[in-house]
This record gives structure tokens, C-alpha cells and sequence, in this order.
């Protein structure tokens, strides 16, 4: 996904390890081996729940969670922990009384529609832990970025030149 994020589907496991949890585990040992870094991992059925277990247990941390796991975990979890719901979705989805997975959980499909339109149903199958979508290795660089980290606050009047010298770093 990008610098410091991957997804890695062992629905075939070419390791010889016996589960996905032990090819986490030698993963975050030869992390830690080879680079001196600490990795954080989540074992799980699908890509969305992957990007909520690795960051439950953030820094150098191991979540695993089991299919049968994924319908107690996810409930009580605030909607803004879905991938997609910031700030402007969270409010619209208070304003409709749902604050958890769970009481979004409540509410029909043909609801989210009408609310959110195609985003509906994504809301709707998040709750439930459903998400289809495939790991797909070497995929193209959607987006480069660079960042600079200042000492003390800039002006916003001086951030022109800044950014310019920021925009050459690209070129």
C-alpha cells in the first residue's frame, strides 16, 4: 500500500509454515532481525479488518482475529474506525443516531443507500466485516509525497516559497 503498509494473502501459503499467524510472526522477526524496525501485524479473513488489526496493537504488535472472532470484535467499535468514515460521514452518521458498528448494523441496506448512496452499501458490508476485495501485488504508484517537518509553526504568508522548493523536490 505504500512505504510502511502492505497486505500479504496467504489463502495460499507458499511458507510451509502451518498458519498465517506464524508467517506473521517470521515476517515481523526477519523485520526486526534484518532492519532493526518494529512491525505491527493483523491476521485476519479480508483486507479492511487487516488495516484495523495491525493498527489495534501499534507499536510492534501481533492481532489476530479468527473468522468466527469478526462478529464480537466489530459492534462495539465506533463507526469512524471504518475505512472512509471521517469526520463529515461520522456526523451525518450521528446525526442518524448510529455512533457504533453495531447500531449501524441496525440500519437497513436500502437506508444507507438512500443516505450515502453507493457508499451505503461499502457502509453496510464493513459493518458485517465483508470486504471482497483482492491483494493485488505490484499494483501502480497512485501517489508520490514528500514532507519537510519544521522546528517552529510557518506562517501561512510564508509557506509559498516553501512549497515551491517542495514541488522541484518531485521534478
Amino acid at each position: 500500500m505504500s512505504l510502511d503498509e502492505a497486505y500479504l494473502d496467504v489463502t495460499e501459503n507458499k511458507t510451509g509454515l502451518p498458519t498465517a499467524t506464524l508467517v506473521a510472526r517470521t515476517i515481523r522477526e526477519q523485520i526486526r532481525q534484518e532492519l532493526n524496525l518494529t512491525a505491527s501485524a493483523g491476521v485476519v479473513p479480508n483486507k479492511f479488518l487487516a488495516k484495523l488489526a495491525s493498527d489495534w496493537r501499534k507499536p510492534d504488535g501481533l492481532f489476530v482475529i479468527q473468522p468466527d472472532e469478526v462478529d464480537g470484535f466489530l459492534p462495539p467499535l465506533p463507526v469512524g474506525r471504518l475505512p472512509g468514515v471521517g469526520k463529515v460521514t461520522e456526523e451525518k452518521l450521528a446525526k442518524l443516531g448510529l455512533r457504533t458498528v453495531k447500531e449501524l448494523r441496525g440500519l437497513e441496506l436500502a437506508a444507507l443507500e438512500h443516505e450515502f448512496g453507493r457508499y451505503g452499501v461499502r457502509l453496510y458490508e464493513l459493518a458485517r466485516g465483508i470486504d471482497e476485495s483482492e491483494v493485488v501485488p505490484d499494483r501502480p504508484t497512485q501517489s508520490i509525497s514528500v514532507e519537510d517537518t519544521f522546528e517552529q509553526d510557518v506562517p501561512l504568508s510564508d509557506t509559498e516559497p516553501m512549497i515551491r522548493r517542495l514541488a522541484e523536490k518531485l521534478w
